[in-house]
């Protein structure tokens, strides 16, 4: 195992914009503070969403569309550097209204109602692609 010690810049509570997509507006947020290198956690609602699932063995996503209402049970992820430009990744679960949930690799989601705290580092994480896993991987050595 890698691992890098952070200080805290400082920590964010945001409240996300009705019908903003929410992967967007965090990057826009950390792009227009200067986070490069965060980590948040989320909850609320969302109108519809997009969901990923990584197929190892084929190195790609599969991605399915959510058209409804879902309470976000949770949503965490992180920010970093990826060639040079914001990108935030994230995974999420969300309840439909039966209770059944349904979760992956965030890809979008249309905003409902959304509160966010966002702990910003000190340290720039960068990531870089990786040729085992086909993913951009944060590279803690660098």
């Amino acid at each position: 195992m890698e691992s890098v010690r952070l200080g805290v810049d400082g920590v964010y509570f945001c409240r996300l914009s009705y019908g903003s997509e929410l992967v967007s507006e965090l990057r826009d947020f950390a792009v227009e503070n200067k986070v490069d290198s965060g980590f948040f956690t989320a909850i609320g609602a969302v109108q519809n969403a997009v969901l990923g699932f990584y197929k190892q063995g084929e190195k790609k996503y599969v991605e399915e569309k959510f058209e409804e209402s879902l309470e976000i049970v949770s949503c965490i992820g992180n920010i970093a550097l990826k060639e040079d430009e914001t990108f935030v990744h994230a995974h999420a679960c969300f309840s439909k209204e039966d209770n059944s949930t349904v979760g992956g690799h965030l890809v979008s989601a249309r905003v409902f109602a959304g509160e966010v705290f966002l702990f910003a580092f000190d340290d720039k994480l960068k990531r870089r692609f990786d040729e085992a896993t086909g993913l951009w991987l944060v590279d803690l050595k660098s």
